[in-house]
């Protein structure tokens, strides 16, 4: 039976990025989506006779078969672009992996970059950074630390051309916030944003209190600097109505 992991290191050959999000192309995306969409298919036609397994990092291992496979939009309102995720099946609020470059790799490895630059707030512009939006955004906001919702807040996929930024802290994603420009228009309306809004902001629980919500609220207001005013979307949560008050 075939045993498959994506929780331990990987050996790095010299010149391979040790992320499978790095330097991902608009090329290796539409390879990425094709191959899970075979995949998922591949493994609901199939059901009840997969080969394949999953190493929790606790040491469970989770059969791959269709009880356990969620095919999820990685953008909003693009059904025909899905991610290939892994659920327990006897949990299914939490997804343990994702479906890329034809092997399961971790919630987490999805969260690591080994390219240097990664440091701080940087504009989400690449693929491989749109990858790791969805992962905040839908995987970990939405599912592993969904109980966020419980203030108001529930995230929903991204568009593809989202305003957004990812603080990296020495290679890892741990935090994002997204924003709209003024002038651009309302999601499924005709209205046009008439002031600088932001839109949506997470901190994983485990990098909370270190100072990134308020960097990121920072970061927003100093590049509208010239505007007079700006938005925030609704509902606010207590923290960031907290970090608010404190710039204020």
């Amino acid at each position: 039976m075939e045993q498959l992991s994506g929780t331990s290191p990987r050996a790095v050959r010299a010149g391979e990025p040790c992320s499978p999000v790095d330097n991902v192309t608009s090329s290796d995306l539409r390879g990425i989506l094709e191959s899970s969409a075979e995949h998922y298919l591949h493994i609901r036609q199939h059901h009840g006779s997969s080969a394949e397994l999953f190493s929790c990092p606790d040491g469970e291992k989770i059969k791959v078969d269709g009880n356990s496979v969620l095919h999820a939009p990685l953008y909003r309102d693009e059904d025909s672009q899905k991610m290939l995720l892994l659920v327990n099946p006897k949990k299914r609020d939490s997804v343990l992996a994702v479906y890329l470059k034809d092997k399961w790799w971790g919630v987490d490895e999805l969260l690591q970059s080994c390219i240097p630059v990664q440091q701080g707030l940087k504009q989400v512009q690449t693929c491989g950074e749109r990858i790791v939006l969805f992962v905040l955004n839908c995987l970990v906001c939405g599912f592993t630390e969904s109980g966020d919702s419980e203030n108001g807040v529930c995230f929903l996929p991204h568009s593809a051309g989202e305003l957004a930024k990812i603080f990296w802290h020495h290679g890892e994603a741990v935090a994002f916030y997204t924003y709209k420009n003024k002038g651009s228009l309302c999601d499924r309306s005709s209205h046009c944003y008439l002031l600088p809004v932001l839109d949506t902001i997470f901190v994983r629980k485990k990098w909370r209190r270190h100072g990134f919500g308020i960097a990121m609220l920072q970061d927003f207001c100093q590049t509208f600097v010239q505007e007079v005013a700006l938005g925030i979307s609704s509902p606010i949560s207590p923290e960031m109505y907290h970090g608010k008050k404190s710039l204020m």
